[in-house]
């Protein structure tokens, strides 16, 4: 399935430089091809928040507080994190009262920092290892192809 996004994926991007349409097209495509996967979208930086970006599902929360949830998480840790079952994961913020795993994917190019990329899932332990592999190879195409400078002086300052 992955080798398949790469190149679909890669096709709907390499002609746009602007985030937010590549990212549109970007979240739009992998809800329709991803299996179990309730909510898709971005957050991105806003001075001390995360603000919704575009995502596919049901409405979501708007702005994430800093280092609270999954998604601060992965922003503080610069890295994929993975949860089994959110409702174990201490700080968890609840958007969604029937997700149960949860996957986010920091947005890093240059080494800043703009956001992430979160997933959710009704279902426990959704989310494998092979998925944190291969979302972080999408993501960074994404960023790649991306003017991020850009989205960073709308949203607010990268780290």
């Amino acid at each position: 399935m992955y080798k398949d996004l790469l190149d679909e994926i890669q096709s709907l991007v390499i002609d746009e430089r602007n985030f937010v349409v590549n990212a549109s097209n970007f979240v739009a495509h992998l809800f329709s091809k991803m299996p179990d996967v309730s909510w898709i979208g971005f957050y991105l930086l806003s001075e001390d928040s995360l603000l919704i970006g575009p995502y596919q599902g049901k409405p979501a929360c708007v702005r994430l507080h800093k280092n609270k949830g999954v998604c601060w998480a992965s922003v503080n840790k610069r890295e994929v994190v993975n949860v089994d079952n959110v409702h174990e994961f201490p700080t968890h913020v609840v958007c969604d009262a029937e997700a149960n795993s949860e996957i986010v994917i920091p947005l890093i190019k240059n080494g800043l920092i703009y956001g992430v990329l979160d997933l959710d899932s009704h279902s426990l332990a959704r989310f494998t290892h092979d998925d944190a592999l291969n979302l972080r190879k999408l993501v960074d195409l994404l960023v790649n192809a991306s003017d991020m400078y850009a989205i960073g002086k709308f949203y607010g300052k990268a780290y």
